[in-house]
């Protein structure tokens, strides 16, 4: 009996913690989709690793995930629309190029009136 229910949870347990992390490179550039340069300083997140891009806008995020995950990268920059891309379909690739290219946001402001006192 003791023999069965170690057999038992020595399968659960390596059913549970059998599917091991995978180390995955997403790489790529983000641009404006207005003017097609390169954004420099954009953050760049994935669950709770980030990364922000160079000067040419480019960037390089290193994952340990399970190759079954979906990954949900998020990029940030003042000025521009967060945008979320989403890969899926990562088995047995280890190194995935994202181009992503942000939206700007418009913004008015109201006008104002500038009075000089030369008193």
């Amino acid at each position: 009996m003791r023999t069965t229910i170690f057999i038992y949870t020595l399968l659960f347990h390596f059913l549970v913690t059998g599917q091991e992390e995978q180390k995955f490179v997403i790489k790529g550039q983000v641009t404006s989709k207005i003017t097609n340069t390169p954004l420099s300083n954009v953050n760049l997140i994935c669950n709770e690793t980030g990364t922000i891009t160079n000067k040419k806008g480019m960037y390089r995020l290193r994952l340990d995930m399970s190759p079954n995950t979906t990954i949900q990268l998020i990029a940030s920059h003042q000025g521009y629309k967060n945008d979320t891309t989403i890969i899926t379909d990562i088995k047995n690739k280890t190194n995935i190029k994202v181009n992503i290219e942000l939206n700007a946001i418009a913004t008015s402001l109201a006008e104002i009136d500038l009075i000089i006192d030369n008193s």
